[in-house]
């Protein structure tokens, strides 16, 4: 099937599935291999590394996941020591989710792992940053949610 003869939408849609299925195969189990952990699991811990989100109901939103998947991955990231779970000092109905300092570290070296991985990929891309970017717009676009604007 070639992508000229597709529709955009559709043509899109490959893409994303050839990409998805390729790094699934080479992070995700990079990842599980060395660190335990599954892909969504390092998003969670990057968020709650560098995006101040805290709580499991933010951490759903961020990740527009279902909080029972959110639960899944902070079972894990608590298991691996990597977060902790408390309750919220204010409101008691609240948990709150704390970065570990092995948990800094398994994060940075899960990083490492992926830019390992992907990074020799990545710069063949020139205009990686605007091709986030569109990419963030598109997935706020489809989603209804306000995109970030990348530098």
């Amino acid at each position: 099937m070639h992508p000229e003869h597709l529709p955009p939408g559709l043509a899109f849609l490959k893409a994303h599935f050839l990409l998805h299925r390729a790094l699934t195969a080479r992070v995700g189990m990079r990842l599980e291999r060395e660190q335990g952990i599954e892909v969504r699991d390092l998003i969670a811990l990057s968020f709650i590394a560098w995006g101040g989100v805290n709580t499991p109901t933010e951490l759903a939103r961020e990740l527009q996941l279902p909080k029972y998947e959110v639960s899944r991955s902070l079972e894990r990231l608590v298991a691996l020591g990597a977060v902790t779970r408390t309750l919220d000092p204010v409101d008691a109905r609240r948990t709150r989710v704390h970065l570990t300092e092995s948990g800094r570290e398994f994060h940075e070296r899960s990083i490492a792992a992926v830019q390992e991985t992907v990074g020799p990929a990545l710069e063949s891309f020139p205009k990686m940053q605007e091709l986030l970017g569109g990419l963030e717009r598109l997935a706020a676009s489809l989603s209804g949610q306000p995109a970030e604007v990348r530098a």
